[in-house]
């Protein structure tokens, strides 16, 4: 047992070393993962669900007028959208989480022979035996709260669900869903302040170009997007940059062929 504690630690303050941060926070763990995980899904959404939703509305409007205030439209529903679906999701899994505990809780306290071999099956598989497996689940089981939250990480895999705020989650998906759709969204506005869509025969010429200027500043944005997420994610940053873009770029695509195909057959 002191063997393997001696070689988890030895490991520990290698990785360490290894990394310019102190020990321990270059794990992208407890609410910085959270944080980030609640910014990668209203950024990346916000950037490619408006950049693809303009892409589909200059193939239907007649001008970049009409594109900008239907993409506003989108933003704020969206963002409205899936900051409450955030904050609905976050909500659902604390309180499936509060009820899994509260059973896991009852049982130790009327089978608490069954759930003390299921501790010494988990550990087993983890390769203590004998021993050492028994000193392990004795001190596991010593205390009630620390079974409980070993079961719940162990058996049924469940993090520390309990310090996820719904609220606050909600409201950094909205919020970072409004920051990733003004990207696409801020060509159409320069054209709109500085009235470059002023002549009616020119509109065709200006919403293509306005249409290659937003995807163009959008995909700059989700590779800077990408690249900046593989600091927590420890994967190469032009791999993660890429994968940002090739996301943004599919979706791009296909609203907008699905959009010049709407136009051309079913709006005649």
């Amino acid at each position: 047992m002191a063997d393997k504690l001696q070689d988890a630690a030895r490991v520990n303050t290698q990785l360490a070393a290894e990394n310019p941060l102190p020990t321990e926070q270059w794990h992208a763990g407890g609410d910085t993962g959270s944080n980030l995980r609640d910014l990668v899904l209203g950024i990346s959404d916000g950037l490619v669900t408006v950049v693809s939703f303009v892409a589909g509305s200059t193939a239907l409007l007649a001008n970049s007028n009409q594109v900008l205030r239907t993409g506003f439209a989108e933003m704020f529903a969206g963002a409205i959208s899936m900051g409450l679906g955030a904050y609905l999701g976050g909500k659902s899994q604390q309180e499936l989480y509060q009820k899994e505990r509260t059973k896991e809780y009852r049982e130790v306290d009327e089978i608490p022979e069954v759930e003390r071999d299921e501790i010494r099956t988990i550990y087993r598989r983890k390769g203590f035996e004998g021993d050492e497996l028994e000193m392990v689940v004795a001190r596991i089981t010593a205390d009630k709260d620390r079974w409980v939250a070993a079961m719940m990480n162990e058996e049924l895999g469940y993090g520390a669900v309990e310090n996820d705020d719904p609220r606050r989650t909600g409201v950094i998906v909205g919020i970072s869903y409004v920051i990733g759709a003004l990207f696409p969204l801020l060509p159409y506005v320069l054209v709109q302040v500085f009235n470059l869509d002023r002549d009616p025969t020119n509109h065709a010429t200006v919403i293509n170009n306005v249409l290659f200027a937003s995807i163009a500043i959008t995909m700059l944005a989700l590779f800077a997007f990408g690249a900046f997420k593989s600091r927590f994610t420890h994967k190469a940053w032009w791999q993660s940059g890429a994968e940002m873009v090739l996301t943004g770029a599919v979706g791009a695509t296909a609203v907008y062929s699905i959009g010049w195909l709407a136009d051309r057959f079913l709006f005649q």
